[in-house]
């Protein structure tokens, strides 16, 4: 999905109900990441969402620099 995967890294943590990942990545990808008009990462969200409704449980998908909201 990036052309430099050494510029990416995903941490997450867990709460009682949520977990949430972070996605830290550099400028260079950020662009990759989010993909045209936010494709990208709206089907990150979508597919890490459905894994874990199916288990029971919630999770948020997140980039610091980037909103949710702007996708």
């Amino acid at each position: 999905m990036v052309p430099y995967p050494e510029d990416i890294s995903v941490t997450y943590s867990c709460g009682e109900r949520t977990t949430v990942y972070t996605i830290d990545c550099s400028q260079r990808v950020l662009g990759r990441i989010i993909g045209s008009r936010g494709k990208h990462i709206q089907s990150v969200r979508t597919i890490v969402q459905g894994i874990s409704a199916s288990k029971g449980f919630r999770s948020v998908v997140e980039i610091p620099y980037y909103p949710e909201e702007a996708v």
